[in-house]
């Protein structure tokens, strides 16, 4: 139960609580515990160390509130504003948070262990190295959330928005990510083994290194098969990419290259030889100089793909990567949707020189065609 003289002292107002607070010295230990808080104006206040255990605080306003190493184990907080507060290390272990304002609050080690914070606001909260193992965040808006090595194993994110959120190296083992909004989230180094993807968004998500035991991963039944991906990575990926790569382009376009240098810089050394003795020089053919554009086209769009390209795609089709080796879909994912900047200059360089090539080779034929049909 709470201390009478602390909840009467709470009641003169903030201010006067805060001197008070103060004049008692850093290792004072508020004692809050069941007390009953609800919609109390305390923006600002002083609540570092304090035991606020069970404590009531629906509708209550913190903002800016300083809860450094607070204890609000299984505290009711609902639709409490928490706007901006500190809550680095404090123990949340077992609370009730739901629909709370945590907006760019400071919750950095916090102990957030089986919390329930079902449709709270945590954008741009500070939330590296906290653990919020087996937390219920349904619903949640965590857009621009720190999450750097956060421990998420076990939490329930169901329909949560990530977009833009930093879980660099977070451990989101056994995590229900289903359909979540991961656009643009850094992912890398995080540890996904065994978490369910269905119906996840992803678009520009950094999923380089991602971690997933393929020994113990059901890799046919994680939901990734039903991943939501922006319209620009369904259009272009490397694994569309990958159909045109699966050409010798690489060599046949260096040939090709070197072929059209070689008869161009002929021309014009036999022209420069002949200057003195013929009045015409002798022109350079049209096709040539098609044929140099083409084949340096296709050199750049091949040289790219063969360079850029992650090898795991340009060995594998998603299908032989899952299906026949039974390896993790998501790490093939992470690797055709890798280095997207390249994949556009790749396409147009590619397709453009071999456009003209091929309209090198049927103008060639059809000439033929007619040829043999008018000699006969």
């Amino acid at each position: 139960m709470a201390n009478p003289e602390h909840l009467a002292k709470l009641k003169e107002g903030v201010k006067a609580w805060n001197d008070w607070k103060k004049a008692q010295g850093d290792n004072f230990v508020a004692d809050l515990s069941e007390a009953n808080l609800e919609k109390r104006e305390l923006p600002g206040i002083n609540l570092k160390n304090a035991n606020l255990q069970k404590a009531k605080l629906y509708y209550a306003n913190l903002q800016d509130a300083n809860l450094f190493e607070a204890n609000l184990r299984e505290a009711y907080l609902g639709f409490t504003n928490l706007q901006k507060a500190v809550l680095m290390s404090a123990f949340l272990q077992g609370a009730f948070l739901n629909a709370n304002n945590f907006h760019e609050a400071n919750l950095k080690f916090a102990k957030l262990q089986k919390a329930d914070l079902h449709g709270s606001n945590l954008q741009e909260a500070k939330l590296d190295y906290t653990d919020l193992q087996e937390a219920k965040l349904r619903f949640t808006k965590l857009q621009k959330a720190h999450l750097m090595s956060a421990n998420l194993q076990g939490a329930v994110l169901r329909e949560t928005n990530l977009q833009d959120a930093n879980l660099f190296k977070a451990n989101l083992q056994k995590a229900d990510l289903g359909g979540t909004n991961l656009q643009k989230a850094d992912l890398r180094f995080s540890d996904l083994t065994n978490a369910n993807f269905t119906n996840i968004k992803i678009h520009k998500t950094k999923l380089h290194n991602i971690k997933i035991d393929e020994q113990i991963h059901p890799v046919l039944n994680d939901g990734s098969d039903t991943i939501i991906f922006h319209w620009r990575d369904k259009l272009l990926n490397w694994s569309r990419l990958r159909a045109i790569g699966q050409f010798p382009l690489f060599g046949v376009s260096w040939v090709a290259l070197g072929f059209s240098i070689f008869v161009l810089s002929n021309v014009d050394l036999i022209n420069t030889e002949l200057m003195e003795f013929i009045d015409n020089p002798i022109p350079i053919p049209g096709r040539m100089v098609w044929l140099l554009i083409s084949s340096i086209l296709l050199v750049i769009g091949s040289t790219l793909y063969k360079t850029v390209c992650p090898a795991r795609v340009q060995e594998f089709s998603e299908t032989q990567w899952v299906e026949q080796h039974r390896h993790p879909r998501l790490l093939y994912i992470a690797e055709k949707l890798r280095r997207r900047w390249v994949q556009w200059p790749t396409l147009i360089t590619t397709v453009s020189g071999g456009l003209i090539a091929l309209w090198l080779v049927l103008e060639r034929l059809i000439k033929v065609i007619v040829y043999l049909l008018t000699t006969h």
